[in-house]
């Protein structure tokens, strides 16, 4: 099955939570940190990944407000971090090629999984890790204790035939409460939802022309994510079949707010509290980003292409809006091949285009993706 998504949220209230930049936050002292992944544990503490100029981890107590360097020691390229059942903090240090784990009192990092290359999102099942290479797009289940990759307890769940296109590059996994995975794939405008047994794809979710390094799950079932280039925040569930959704205005600002009042600057990665509070770490603004009260009303945002069908196709695709829109066919390069006007409803023929994937572009909404097969 194959999903866009056009919803619109309301409710939520952002507010800044902490600036990694020191004229905004001088606690972490004369630092322009780049934060990049972001992690909660049970008390509320809150971890940033900061990447230049100065690998470390960052730990902020939401009570005191203070903030301290968690770890500094034996980490190269933290990039995404994630709370282990046992409290320990683990880390997909993305050049040095491993898993590291840091105790929860903070410390040195050592190594927890060996041998990898480039890894990007983790997330736990319990005490069971899994991880995503970017380069080589492969899936693996660590189990209890680590090891390295090759041996019985690293284990690989599928391989880049797992994925669509050369630029397809997974960059986050989060886990489904039905117990599979959901996939981001930065560079691909597309997610997907994966067995995490046999490492096949269950669903392949588009994301319009939203760049996602990351999600996060919250207790209503929808998977919430930041979109990078779009600076917006993006709700997914299952249940829809052609949805969007967005929290922020899309400015390239640091504003806080509700709603459409709020501003995002690059948002990268985003994590969640016991609370269903969310956290996301703005990272053109260098600030660490607060959404309380998260979970919001779903509210339907009928603007732009309502459907395509058949969408994959071979000769004709039918394009359904709910208003009068121009429409641009783009190849996935960005070669106009098309321009449609003056309907709500249009019937294209694809026969003649190679195979591969192709952009829509309305003039009044969204881009959203087809295939030609």
């Amino acid at each position: 099955m194959k999903t866009n998504y056009r919803y619109f949220i309301t409710g939520g209230i952002v507010s800044l939570l902490f600036s990694v930049n020191a004229q905004t936050a001088s606690t972490i002292g004369q630092t322009t940190g780049d934060p990049s992944g972001i992690a909660v544990d049970a008390t509320g503490n809150v971890y940033i990944a900061e990447r230049a100029p100065t690998p470390r981890i960052t730990k902020i107590n939401q009570t005191t407000g203070q903030s301290s360097v968690f770890s500094n020691s034996g980490i190269m390229d933290p990039l995404h971090i994630a709370v282990g059942s046992d409290n320990k903090l683990y880390v997909a240090d993305y050049a040095g090629g491993k898993i590291l784990t840091i105790p929860s009192a903070g410390g040195p990092a050592t190594p927890y999984v060996t041998g990898a290359t480039q890894p990007v999102g983790i997330v736990f099942d319990m005490d069971t890790l899994y991880y995503i290479e970017y380069s080589s797009q492969m899936i693996f289940k660590v189990l209890p204790g680590g090891g390295s990759v090759g041996g019985s307890n690293v284990i690989q769940i599928s391989d880049s035939a797992f994925w669509m296109g050369p630029n397809a590059r997974g960059t986050g996994l989060t886990l489904l409460s039905d117990g599979n995975l959901f996939v981001t794939a930065a560079l691909h405008y597309s997610h997907y939802v994966v067995n995490k047994s046999t490492g096949s794809i269950i669903t392949e979710i588009y994301s319009d022309e939203s760049i996602v390094f990351n999600a996060t799950l919250l207790s209503d079932g929808n998977i919430y994510m930041p979109g990078y280039n779009t600076n917006k925040i993006y709700k997914w569930n299952d249940t829809q079949s052609d949805s969007y959704s967005f929290f922020g205005n899309g400015s390239p600002n640091s504003v806080d707010g509700s709603d459409t009042i709020a501003a995002f600057h690059g948002p990268y990665y985003i994590a969640k509290d016991q609370n269903d509070n969310l956290y996301v770490s703005d990272s053109d603004s260098k600030k660490i980003r607060k959404i309380t009260n998260a979970i919001a009303t779903l509210t339907e945002h009928k603007q732009g292409i309502v459907s395509i069908s058949p969408n994959p196709a071979s000769s004709l695709i039918n394009i359904l809006l709910d208003r009068e829109d121009t429409l641009t066919i783009l190849s996935s390069e960005g070669r106009i091949i098309a321009k449609l006007s003056g309907a709500s409803a249009y019937a294209f023929d694809v026969s003649e285009l190679n195979n591969g994937f192709y952009f829509i572009k309305s003039e009044n909404s969204g881009t959203q993706r087809f295939i030609k097969h």
